[in-house]
């Protein structure tokens, strides 16, 4: 590294250089200030920590019976079964931890302490050095003046000699002119001369002696004292370098005693089993638990009653009624709990996978979306579960034979013309909704009467089967949404843990009501059933009986119902003649049950004659305006005909098998098994499975 020499480079800078080498040492002083300071950081960390740390062993002790083996243990337990537990062990070691982590902070804070009063005391000597060399330098240059002053005052005297000379041989000449007194005239010149000589004599020595104290001045002294502050501005740096490595080597040792600390605190955290601590605690709080006692009948005190259901038939309306409402509100809950059964695992495969890596999202919230859903589910589960249990009592009273019922679909209606209630023929009036009508029989009642009115709805298969899908549809809807407006946050996160063909399926499936099997929404499903094999014989069973493919999974609710399986093989025994919405069917291991009409698809006539699959003879559900000019717009989507359909009603259009047909813009969202279409400029309606797409 190439040295310089601030006496040979920077002559005559002895001041500028003492100033800089005086704001070093002034660094020198802050930063044992600084350390200082640090220090005292340090400590007062350290005193909080530890204060802190013995504030949350208190805390923790206290809970550590609840967190270990909970607040009322069923057997007695020992400090020694803290130990069995993996998250107390860690929650010790995290204290620990703390504690050593105080302790270290302590100890750092001393070590600072001590390297900031070796530098303070460093900074002191300095300083008083760099103020011993200047008062040094200060008398050098004094001493340097006083030559000069003497060079001075020798040119002063001998200017004033030269003068006297000067005087005196005016005198003389006068004195010699005059003729008197030349001896005395001669005589004092002679001496002023002699004097002037004598001062010009040491006038001269001043002047060798000034310019000999100005080289060594500036050509050794001022070098040689610039020369000495450039040493002892060395010697600040570098003992200022070293008072920081040394923090910097103890700072480095500091942390690393923390990381091995916080790195064995990782370790530990691996060793933490949950499940192993859920079992402790499981093992001291094992308790006898009998499920209470189930509630029964209780008579009025004084009046002799037994626990048998009233089955008269002035009873039996009112029974009826009630598993009708109650078999709707099941049709409308169930659909919302298996959708709700699928966001519970989509939101169940986010949180596992979260958790295993929380960069993919927050565990917590996607939890909390979680435990929202599993609450929604268990209130519709347990409302399902009781609307079940009361069916069920009632169908037990009456043996299982709850007759045929063609229910009534009343709306509460306000009467601002008096009418006539058609149950109890008293008139019914008011803006309070105090009665009731079914729109598709226009059947009028009170509404205390209505529970008592027979299910015998007047209206034809197809108006009921409109008004009924209409309004569960609706009340799907309502219920739905309800439910989802506690969800709606977290959509997107279900969306993306819920496959396309979760979510088609859980729309897909229709849903049941009033112990019948409710036709797929509109929108709910967008193709008709497989077409038939043309090709395919019907077997000997098949002669006698149509057969039928599943189209969805269908759990039975009851012992008169069947389970089937979506794709699998049935025989139909007895078809959907009433239009009631149920057929029963037999599946391919022999069982028989009943089984929604909507949830199969006829696939086989019973006589080889058939060229077509049974429709399911329902009429297709009213349209308004059909066949109008307004609605005779297709768009431009076609079907084409696999089978012959001869139109059996006004609103149904005949098919025969290879013809193109338009579809409308309501197509397969018909319903009911229905499509609409447009052909001769005549817009109808015929069977979604007599078609396919081109």
């Amino acid at each position: 590294m190439t040295s310089t020499s601030y006496g040979q480079e920077l002559p005559d800078q002895f001041s500028v250089i003492s100033t800089a080498l005086s704001a070093h040492i002034a660094l020198v002083h802050d930063t044992s200030t600084f350390f200082s300071e640090r220090a005292m950081l340090e400590r007062e960390y350290a005193n909080k920590l530890r204060a802190l740390t013995h504030k949350y062993r208190t805390q923790r002790d206290k809970r550590v019976m609840e967190c270990t083996v909970g607040p009322d243990p069923s057997k007695q337990w020992s400090p020694e079964v803290v130990n069995r537990s993996s998250f107390q062990f860690y929650v010790t070691s995290a204290i620990a931890a703390s504690e050593s982590v105080s302790a270290d902070h302590t100890a750092l804070a001393g070590q600072l302490e001590k390297v900031a009063a070796d530098t303070e005391k460093g900074e002191k000597k300095a300083e008083e050095m760099r103020k011993k060399h200047h008062a040094f330098y200060q008398k050098v240059i004094a001493d340097r003046e006083k030559v000069y002053s003497d060079r001075a005052k020798a040119k002063s005297k001998y200017d004033e000699h030269c003068k006297e000379v000067e005087q005196q041989r005016h005198k003389r000449e006068k004195a010699e002119s005059s003729g008197t007194n030349s001896d005395r005239a001669r005589k004092g010149y002679d001496a002023s001369e002699q004097e002037m000589l004598n001062a010009k004599n040491a006038y001269l020595v001043s002047i060798a002696a000034q310019n000999r104290a100005k080289e060594r001045f500036f050509g050794t002294d001022m070098p040689r004292l610039q020369d000495d502050l450039q040493v002892l501005w060395d010697l600040v740096d570098r003992q200022l370098v070293a008072h920081v490595k040394k923090i910097s080597a103890q700072l480095a040792e500091h942390s690393e005693k923390i990381s091995t600390k916080q790195r064995r605190m990782e370790a530990d955290a691996a060793k933490v089993v949950v499940e192993a601590d859920q079992v402790v605690y499981t093992e001291y709080n094992v308790r006898r638990f009998d499920m209470p006692a189930d509630v029964s009948f209780e008579p009025c005190v004084g009046f002799f009653d037994t626990p048998e259901m009233s089955v008269e038939d002035a009873s039996k309306v009112p029974l009826q009624n009630m598993i009708i409402r109650k078999e709707k509100k099941i049709s409308e809950v169930r659909p919302i709990v298996a959708s709700k059964i699928k966001e519970i695992e989509g939101l169940e495969r986010l949180r596992v996978a979260y958790t295993d890596n929380p960069s993919l999202g927050d565990p917590e919230e996607i939890t909390d979306n979680l435990l929202d859903s599993t609450r929604n589910v268990i209130v519709l589960e347990a409302e399902l579960s009781i609307l079940q249990a009361e069916i069920a009592s009632i169908a037990e009273a009456f043996g299982g034979d709850l007759g045929e019922a063609s229910p009534h679909q009343f709306k509460a209606h306000n009467f601002t013309i008096p009418a006539t209630c058609n149950f109890c023929d008293n008139k019914i009036f008011g803006m309070s909704r105090q009665g009731f009508v079914c729109k598709p029989c226009g059947f009028t009642c009170h509404a205390k009467c209505e529970p008592k009115v027979p299910a015998d709805c007047r209206a034809s298969p197809a108006q009921r089967l409109k008004a009924s899908t209409v309004e569960a549809s609706s009340r799907r809807q309502s219920m739905t949404s309800v439910s989802q407006s506690s969800t709606s946050r977290r959509t997107s996160m279900v969306t993306g843990a819920t496959t396309p063909s979760e979510a088609s399926s859980s729309e897909a499936a229709p849903a049941r009501s009033n112990g019948r099997t409710m036709p797929p929404a509109a929108g709910a499903r967008r193709t008709g059933p497989p077409p038939v094999q043309r090709s395919t014989k019907p077997s000997a069973t098949s002669s006698q009986h149509p057969l039928a493919t599943a189209m969805y999974n269908y759990e039975a609710t009851s012992a008169q119902e069947l389970s089937i399986s979506d794709g699998e093989h049935l025989t139909i025994i007895e078809e959907d003649n009433d239009s009631s919405g149920w057929v029963k069917a037999r599946d391919e291991h022999g069982s028989e049950g009943l089984v929604p009409a909507s949830y199969v698809s006829i696939t086989a006539a019973p006589s080889a004659a058939a060229s077509r699959p049974s429709a399911g003879r329902r009429a297709p559900p009213p349209r308004p305006g059909a066949g109008s000019a307004a609605s005779a717009q297709g768009v431009g989507r076609f079907v084409r005909a696999v089978y012959d359909y001869a139109a059996q009603e006004d609103n149904e259009l005949t098919l025969l098998e290879g013809e193109k047909v338009e579809l409308t813009s309501t197509g397969y969202d018909f319903g009911a098994g229905w499509c609409e279409g447009v052909k001769a400029g005549k817009v109808g309606v015929f069977p979604a499975n007599y078609v396919q797409d081109i």
